[in-house]
């Protein structure tokens, strides 16, 4: 069984161990340079979760085979940590396996099934089943067409491909021509753009979630250590923008949701040359102020309806990202209407609960609601989870599993 595997992240990365220790052939394209690129671009950010639910059982073993020391199960890893020292080392594994072949830096534009056609004969038919799956590609060399997979794995994720800031969700004014420009991804706030000396920088945070109060609390500690940071924090939250989970089993988060609601409130603001939270509130337009760099942010008050201009040197948009669904758009695949994820599981997800809620709680439904209408198609990942963002890494390793059980009845 000849399978494609569709990104070489967290979760593509264990399907490959996965699928090779258990014979099958295996080809991982990922865009980036190196395996775990995506996390690299946050590798600054501690992780919510513990060494104890990043790693699987599989990549473990890896590590023992090649002689790695197993990382501290209690410990909190950065992006850059979790790559280092585990990520990297199942890359290597599946570089040196006769099983595997890896493709960096290819980029993955779209997936057919042979001679057929999107339209052509039902789902699940055994004609689409029959039919190998062919990709193009397109890499330092140009565009290629590999072809001959039996299974298709899509965990390309969704970071990276950002939602937009205005009311609604479509663009606020001005802001394609400018996105360029706006910091849709966590940044790192330890480099001059986000602190001033005589004059402080003004950094506007946009979002209530988990990304938003982590670029926060960054924001804090450098204006803490090095002073001369303002920020001008919206959302569209009304009341408290946190909900913090009594004795919550992750304390990273517990923390930032607490700093959260007390920023909000006025409080621990001290380490800010100046702070401002706008809750009930939308980014209307964004003009460029082309002889000083800075930006004009036009943002309107759900409570008065009034607007106001601020003038700001950053725009961070923490506003969640959805997948691109471009990608397989050529095949039978049956997307939810509200969250973009697979309808079957974002319909199991939607019945007990939403998939939000505390995502410790959450579970993978079950090898039932990953299959597609396309056969031998699987979306993993935070992919599956659509513009979802209470993913976390054990429902992925959950996922593989279970599209193991599948493979190898």
């Amino acid at each position: 069984m000849n399978l494609g595997i569709l990104g070489g992240g967290p979760v593509g990365v264990e399907m490959a161990v996965a699928a090779v220790r258990s014979g099958l052939t295996v080809t991982l394209m990922e865009r980036g340079p190196q395996i775990g690129s995506n996390v690299l671009s946050w590798g600054h950010v501690k992780l919510f979760s513990p060494n104890s639910l990043n790693h699987s059982t599989a990549g473990l073993a890896v590590l023992q085979e090649m002689g790695v020391p197993h990382p501290a199960p209690e410990l909190f890893p950065t992006g850059a940590e979790f790559v280092s020292g585990y990520l990297s080392h199942l890359g290597r594994y599946l570089d040196n396996s006769d099983k595997c072949k890896v493709l960096l830096g290819t980029q993955v534009l779209s997936v057919g099934r042979e001679h057929l056609m999107k339209a052509q004969f039902c789902t699940k038919s055994k004609e689409r089943e029959a039919s190998k799956f062919r990709v193009l590609v397109v890499g330092d060399g140009g565009e290629e067409v590999i072809e001959g997979f039996d299974i298709i794995i899509d965990a390309t994720g969704t970071y990276g491909n950002h939602n937009w800031l205005g009311k609604g969700g479509i663009p606020a004014k001005g802001e394609r021509g400018l996105e360029k420009h706006i910091l849709y991804n966590i940044p790192d706030v330890s480099t001059d753009k986000f602190f001033g000396g005589e004059e402080p920088k003004v950094s506007m945070v946009v979002g209530g979630g988990a990304s938003a109060v982590t670029t926060l609390a960054m924001l804090q500690g450098v204006g803490r250590e090095k002073g001369g940071v303002s920020v001008v924090w919206l959302t569209r939250r009304v009341g408290e923008p946190y909900s913090v989970i009594e004795n919550d089993p992750l304390p990273q988060r517990e923390a930032l949701y607490k700093l959260g609601n007390k920023l909000a409130a006025g409080g621990q603001d001290k380490d800010f040359a100046s702070f401002r939270y706008l809750g009930n509130s939308c980014v209307k337009e964004v003009r460029a102020r082309t002889e000083t760099g800075k930006m004009e942010v036009v943002v309107e008050s759900g409570n008065t309806g009034e607007e106001e201009v601020v003038v700001v040197d950053n725009l961070i948009g923490h506003v969640g990202y959805r997948p691109d669904m471009s990608i397989t758009q050529e095949l039978q695949v049956h997307y939810c209407y509200a969250t973009e994820g697979p309808m079957r599981l974002a319909a199991a997800m939607m019945a007990s609960g939403g998939g939000g809620g505390d995502c410790l709680a959450q579970v993978a439904p079950g090898p039932d609601m990953l299959r597609s209408p396309e056969p031998g198609l699987f979306v993993l990942g935070m992919k599956s989870y659509g513009r979802g963002s209470a993913f976390l890494l054990k429902i992925g390793q959950e996922q593989v599993q279970q599209v193991m059980q599948i493979l190898t009845l």
